[in-house]
């Protein structure tokens, strides 16, 4: 069993390697969903100590102000908020033994769903490339399914390694007799 970490690109995510299947995981640490619920309490400060604590009698420009201070940090609020109940829990597996690809996810308020794919099912598997300002780009694949779901996988620094999977699945779908691709 060969298992490959990209610990350097995104330390979530991880690439198994195992004889006749290749399975993609992205998984978000249960200490990261309670950091960013904290995290996203405390823009509630801002409302709290500017609107409400003051107890503002009347409303004038200098209340809108401060108004639209706690109106940015309850939208900072949301973002880490939803980011730490929505935030996925995804697995996607190529299993050349039964031509099968099985897509599960999940996230802390929805509830655990999978979707399982035959090969001819897979309309198409390309490299996309994620270009940063600070730092040098990442590769991955992004695999498209007949149902026009789009799954992006493996994120890496080296895209000898995004194009090395992406020939592998290649030469795993393109062995079905009924023609994918």
């Amino acid at each position: 069993m060969t298992a490959v970490g990209l610990k350097e690109v995104q330390p979530l995510a991880q690439t198994t390697l195992l004889n006749d299947r290749i399975e993609f995981s992205d998984r978000m640490h249960i200490g990261l969903r309670v950091f960013l619920f904290i995290a996203g309490l405390l823009p509630w400060m801002a409302p709290y100590e500017l609107l409400i604590k003051p107890h503002w009698k009347e409303f004038n420009l200098f209340s809108l102000f401060f108004f639209f201070i706690s109106l940015g940090a309850i939208s900072v609020s949301c973002v880490f908020i939803c980011g730490a109940l929505f935030g996925l829990n995804q697995t996607l597996s190529f299993d050349a033994d039964t031509r099968t690809v099985h897509y599960a996810y999940e996230s802390f308020i929805m509830k655990f769903r999978e979707k399982r794919y035959a090969f001819c099912d897979v309309s198409s598997i390309e490299i996309y490339t994620h270009e940063w300002d600070s730092r040098p780009d990442s590769y991955g694949l992004e695999i498209t399914f007949c149902d026009k779901l789009k799954v992006q996988v493996v994120d890496s620094n080296d895209k000898r390694e995004a194009d090395r999977y992406r020939e592998t699945l290649l030469n795993w779908i393109q062995l079905d007799s009924r023609g994918c691709l």
